[in-house]
Order: structure tokens, then C-alpha cells, then sequence
């Protein structure tokens, strides 16, 4: 049994409102997950689901047994989402399996995209829209970003109009019998009272939300970040935190461990190295260990760094104290010149192990990049102490080196810039370096602009795939963390024709009055920059932004920061491409299950741009505004001359318009029934004439009223 035309159409609104709806609670998920399969599987569900909707509506039948199995589904999967083969992979990502928010935002996705399946009823709405809700609860949690922020704004808008016109369905009874019901009209006027309740929540939300921050700041305190390690960076292996050979950047949002790494007694704080990379690719940089040799120890029992005997600057005494397992890296401030292992658990096996029990041996690596390890993984509780000299410089000594470079450095540390880069950055560096006369003056050009332009923020969407790592922060993003910071200050240093490289390691941590050391923690995990100055060698620099994202309100993050252009283009972008498929499926849905109404369809629109037809619409136009004001009697005028009589009968059309009207509906029959050939310009001159008189008509109704 099918149901009325009337109910069918009805319907279009709240599932319109709810395709808007569910597909802003999506990208919530697929704008922090770069994930491309799984985007398009989640949005083109949830326009299929709906568009399902709507014809089982015409069927009067609700598709429950296609809502179950993708619910079933969804949480089948997530329950053995460990196991990466398909489709587990198409329905929880990799990514997921670091975060368990994540996944269960995810399952309440699938189980909002079940739920599309069975819009057939009303009461199903509500639902749906929970679901929405509990996504953006989540997703706020894990990444608060400006993006997230437009997606509930749309989701939000979306939600209160299938509210207000679900209750405009429900209140149908007020309508007068026999008036016909425009449900579309009255859907499209529900937009503006909802755009209008819209911004009385925002402006009541935030006007009260910003004066119970200024009456107590405290009742919002801040949330401690979960314990698993730095994507970007690290690797875990346990519950331990390992610098790898490969330094991913731009992996989205971070969550940095609160435990203790290390203790550091240092003379100065400084930055602690751990790793130098110098071959980028767009998304991660490498380190290729070349020149890589044994370290032997001194009769004292320590390890001479090759190459560093021969530094000058301030000398700096450090007696590190493991707490936690980092792999073979030997942490140190630049530039370490000897080394000494003062305590190990780690099993010695011969010939690492010195007639001296008391002072066990490890054998120590170093490479060209200045790169310290052991052979073996520091364990918790190893002890040792690295002595290393920070170079003594002022700016002015820096601004006075030369720019001359050997080769092998240009070629390694200079000519290495990936292509996107050189395309796309060649104009902005130049113009961010054009006033300054040195490469010292062109690297605090560069930092400035970083630390002016940027916002710092360890809960940036992921770097998308086909999209260089530096041109996403410099040219879209406009914010992430160290990592990027770094990245771009290395390769707009390179475009200068400045030596640069990748350094990895942590902040200097916090002080320790009671201890006299650094407490150094996984939140000090850090990404820094190494620049080459003829003399001095290579110089630590710190990028950094001046602000960070969380510090800044919604105004100041869309305009200030040029935030405006990003998210809402990503937006418009996304629509369309939902509005897209939406149309595909719907006529692939109409033409499986209702092929007759898609050969409708057709024959419609192929005879609504024909002359003759564009020519009836114009008059009937007109009639329809002169049989409006006709009492029910005479409504069963259909014909122009009916029209035109019932009119003259009641002084309906203003006496010096009338004989035009007479004259315009004779020639309208002359054309139409003469049998003559008939050419457009006549066709489109009647056109003209209906649409002036129609324009008459509805001035004489304006001064009548």
C-alpha cells in the first residue's frame, strides 16, 4: 500500500534537516580521523540510509532489519577491532585503536547511520539526532578545534529546525479542512524562527558560559591529556616511550604521558637532544645512520664524542637518572663532548663488562648526524653523565658569519626540499626574508613570523595524505604543535639557502628545589631546529608560536588568524559533496525501486524547457494570482478566457489593465490553436507581456490591501 502524496512530501523536510544533521556529526569524526575510505563509507551510509527512508515511506514500510544489521555490525566490530582485516579496518581505522574514545565515537556513528535506515516513522528523529549529539560530546574532548566548532554550529541549526517542524507535523490538526497542505512552503519558512532560536542559544550559551568563566575560572578546570604516547614522535613499546629512525609529523591530535621520563642535575637547563634527522618527504623526516661507529672508553671510563674536543663555548655537566625505559638514545644538551655510564641494570655480557663491577661498560654509538645511543635499551634506574659545550655566541657574531657552505653540506642540508614546497613556498619565504641582510637575520625573520601568524595546539587534524606536511600549517591550518613548527622552520631556512635540520628530544621540564634537578615528563616531548653557521657549527633555535589555540575565543580564531576562509570552505566543500552523492542515490533509488516516477521525473523537466511550456507557467502564473481572489464557486475556472470572465465578473483586474489582459489572451489563443508557424521571438514576446501584466496585478493587490 502506498502512501498519500501529501504524507510523502511532508517528509522531505525533517529528512532533509536530518541528512544536514547527521552528516555535520560525521565530520566531526572523519575531520579528525584522515581516514579517506572510511569518510566516504560513513557519509555515503548515512545519504543512502535516508534516502531509503524516503521511499519505504512512499511504501508505508520501515526498514528495520537493514537498521539492525548495521547496528549488530557496528558493534560486533568494535568489539574485535584489534583484528585489522576488512571490513573491520573500513569501519574502525587504525587510528582507533590508540584512542578508545575515538572508537566508541565511531560505534555511535554506526549506530546513528543504522538509525537513518528507519526515518519512515517520526518518532526515529529524535534518536538520531542523540546520536549526533553524543558524537560532538566526545569528539569535544579528544580535538576542540575550529572545524568541530562549524560542524556543531551546522548540526546544532540543522537539529532545532527537524524539531520545530516535526512539531509543526504534529500540530497539523489547526489546518482548515479542504486547504491544501504545502508542506515544502511551510518547510522553508521554518528556516528563519529556526535560524532565529539558533542564535538565541549561541548567544544565551555563551553570554552565560563567559560569565560563569569570569565568576570562577575555577569551575573549569583543566583536563588532565591521556597516558598513551606522542604519535608523532614516539613509538611505544610497552608502557615505555622509544625515539624511532623515522619522525612522522602533522598525525593529528597528541596526547602526551604525565609520567616521569627522566631526572636531569644539570649546571644549565638547556634543550635535551635525543635525535637529528635531515631527509624530509612531505610527512616524515629520516636520519640515515652513515659514518656510524663504536665509542670506546678511556681509562677514566669515558666516551670522547669525535669532533668535539675542539668546541668552544660554556661547558655543561649533566647527571641524567632514567625513569623510565626511552630506548638506546643517550639524551644530552648540544653539543656533547664525553660521556660516562655511572650506573646500569642492564645484563652485561663480555666483552662489555670491565674487570671493575662497579662501573659496567655499555657500548656506545655515534653517527655524523651527532646522534648518541647505546647498543642496548636504557633500562629504569640507569645512571650517566654527559658533559657537553653550549655554544657562547651573541647575535652579533651570528649575523657576522659567512654564507659559505661545502658543497656536502649544501647538497644534504640545503638542496633537500621537496618539490610542493618549492612550488608552493618559493613567494612567501622571499617575502618573509626580503629586509634582512644576513642568514642569522633571515632565521629570526622566519621564527618571528612562525611565533606572529601561527597558534600552537596538540589537538590539530591530521596532515592529509596528498598534502605536504610545511604547506598545510604555512598555507591551510594555520596551527599544530612543535612538530610542524619545526618542520616549516626547516624548509623556509632551506628556501633561504640557510643549512637546517630536524632535532627531536624534550624541554628542560620543571624544576625540582628539593632535588636540585629536571624533572623531565612525557608532556615536555619536544621538536626543535639545528642551523649551521660557519664557525660556530650547529645552533639550537626553538620555534614556537606566541599564542596558543585554546587561549583564543571563537572571533579571534575566524578572523584574526584567518580561520574563517579555512572552515568554511572545508565546509562548503564537504556539502557539496554530500548534496552530490545525495542526488546520485537518490535517482539510483528511484530508479530501482520506483522506475516510473524517474521516467516522470524525466518527461517533466524535458517538457518544462520546451517554449510552449515555459509560455503556460508564465500565464498560469498570472491566473493563479487572479484565481486566488476568487470565492470557492468559482474556482472550477481553468481555461485563460474562464479566467479572464470569472475576473471581469467581479472587477478583479483594474479597469486600464483589463483590455490588455483581453487583447494578450487573444494573441495567446491565436498562437497557440491559428495552426500557423510560431517563432521564438513570439513566443518569448508573449512571455514579456504575461510577466509585465503580472507585475500589474500584484501592484494593484498591494495598494488594495
Amino acid at each position: 500500500m502506498f502512501a498519500k502524496r501529501s504524507e510523502i512530501v511532508s517528509r522531505i523536510p525533517v529528512l532533509a534537516g536530518l541528512l544536514v544533521a547527521c552528516s555535520a556529526a560525521a565530520a566531526a569524526i572523519t575531520l579528525h580521523v584522515n581516514e579517506p575510505a572510511y569518510e566516504l563509507t560513513l557519509h555515503l551510509s548515512i545519504v543512502f540510509g535516508l534516502a531509503i527512508s524516503l521511499v519505504s515511506s512512499a511504501k508505508s514500510r520501515n526498514l528495520r532489519f537493514v537498521a539492525a544489521v548495521f547496528i549488530i555490525a557496528g558493534f560486533a566490530l568494535y568489539t574485535v577491532r584489534e583484528i585489522r582485516l576488512f571490513p573491520i579496518t573500513l569501519l574502525y581505522p587504525a587510528e582507533m585503536l590508540f584512542s578508545q574514545d575515538l572508537a566508541l565515537t565511531s560505534l555511535i556513528a554506526w549506530f546513528m547511520t543504522g538509525l537513518c535506515f528507519v526515518q519512515a516513522r517520526r518518532e526515529n528523529a529524535v534518536i538520531a539526532v542523540a546520536c549526533g549529539l553524543a558524537i560532538f560530546g566526545l569528539m569535544g574532548t579528544l580535538n576542540l578545534n575550529a572545524e568541530l566548532l562549524v560542524s556543531f554550529a551546522v548540526y546544532l541549526f540543522a537539529s532545532i529546525y527537524v524539531w520545530a517542524y516535526d512539531n509543526l507535523l504534529t500540530r497539523q490538526d489547526w489546518v482548515p479542512a479542504g486547504q491544501d497542505k504545502r508542506w515544502l512552503t511551510w518547510g522553508r519558512r521554518q528556516l528563519g524562527p529556526a535560524a532565529l532560536l539558533f542564535v538565541a542559544m549561541v548567544v544565551v550559551a555563551g553570554g552565560v558560559g563567559n560569565l560563569l568563566y569570569r565568576v570562577s575560572p575555577n569551575l573549569f578546570p583543566q583536563i588532565p591529556v591521556g597516558a598513551s604516547s606522542w604519535m608523532s614522535d614516539m613509538s611505544t613499546e610497552g608502557r615505555g616511550i622509544r625515539f624511532g629512525d623515522e619522525f612522522v609529523v602533522g598525525n593529528g591530535s597528541l596526547q602526551l604521558s604525565e609520567r616521569v621520563v627522566f631526572t636531569v642535575k644539570a649546571d644549565y637547563p638547556s634543550l635535551w637532544r635525543a635525535r637529528a634527522y635531515h631527509t624530509y618527504d612531505g610527512h616524515s623526516w629520516r636520519g640515515s645512520q652513515y659514518n656510524q661507529r663504536f665509542l670506546h672508553a678511556t681509562a677514566k671510563e669515558a666516551y670522547v664524542i669525535p669532533g668535539a674536543t675542539t668546541l668552544q663555548g660554556v661547558r655543561n655537566r649533566q647527571r641524567y637518572h632514567i625513569v623510565e625505559v626511552t630506548g638506546a638514545a643517550i639524551y644530552g644538551a648540544a653539543h656533547p663532548q664525553k660521556l660516562r655510564i655511572t650506573d646500569t641494570p642492564t645484563p652485561m655480557h663480555p666483552p662489555w663488562q670491565t674487570t671493575d663491577q662497579r662501573r659496567p661498560v655499555l657500548p656506545i654509538m655515534t653517527d655524523a648526524l651527532g646522534n648518541i645511543s647505546a647498543a642496548l635499551p636504557l633500562l629504569p634506574g640507569t645512571e650517566y653523565e654527559v658533559v657537553s659545550v653550549m655554544p657562547d655566541f651573541t647575535p652579533m657574531q651570528l649575523s657576522a658569519a659567512a654564507a659559505d657552505y661545502p658543497e656536502w653540506l649544501r647538497r644534504q642540508y640545503i638542496e633537500q626540499v621537496p618539490l610542493p614546497c618549492q612550488a608552493q613556498l618559493t613567494d612567501l619565504v622571499q617575502q618573509i626574508t626580503a629586509g634582512a641582510s644576513s642568514p642569522y637575520d633571515k632565521v629570526r625573520a622566519i621564527m618571528s613570523y612562525l611565533s606572529e601568524n601561527y597558534l600552537y595546539t596538540t589537538k590539530a587534524s591530521p596532515v592529509p595524505k596528498n598534502r605536504d606536511a610545511a604547506v598545510h600549517l604555512l598555507l591551510h591550518s594555520r596551527r599544530g604543535a612543535c612538530d610542524l613548527f619545526a618542520t616549516a622552520m626547516v624548509v623556509m631556512c632551506r628556501m633561504a639557502d640557510i643549512p637546517a635540520r630536524m632535532i627531536t628530544g624534550f624541554a628542560p621540564g620543571e624544576y625540582d628545589s628539593e632535588e636540585q634537578a629536571y624533572v623531565v615528563r612525557g608532556t615536555d616531548a619536544h621538536a626543535w631546529v639545528e642551523v649551521y653557521f660557519p664557525g660556530w657549527g650547529w645552533v639550537p633555535f626553538n620555534p614556537h608560536a606566541n599564542e596558543s589555540l585554546e587561549e583564543q575565543n571563537l572571533s579571534t580564531l575566524l578572523w584574526r588568524y584567518g580561520q574563517f576562509g579555512l572552515v568554511i570552505g572545508k565546509m562548503a566543500r564537504t556539502i557539496l559533496q554530500v548534496l552530490a552523492v545525495a542526488a546520485v542515490l537518490g535517482l539510483a533509488a528511484s530508479a530501482i525501486v520506483h522506475p516510473a516516477m524517474l521516467r516522470r521525473w524525466w518527461r517533466q523537466w524535458r517538457d518544462g524547457h520546451q517554449p510552449w511550456s515555459r509560455l503556460e507557467k508564465q500565464w498560469r502564473r498570472f491566473y493563479k494570482i487572479v484565481g486566488l481572489r476568487l470565492d470557492a464557486g468559482s474556482q472550477s475556472a481553468t481555461t485563460p478566457a474562464e479566467l479572464l470572465a470569472a475576473a471581469a465578473g467581479q472587477a478583479l483586474i483594474p479597469a486600464k489593465v483589463y483590455p490588455l489582459v483581453s487583447k494578450a489572451t487573444e494573441e495567446l489563443y491565436q498562437l497557440r490553436y491559428s495552426g500557423q508557424p510560431v517563432s521564438a521571438s513570439q513566443v518569448e514576446h508573449q512571455q514579456r507581456r504575461w510577466g509585465w501584466l503580472t507585475k500589474r496585478i500584484k501592484r494593484a493587490r498591494r495598494r488594495s490591501q
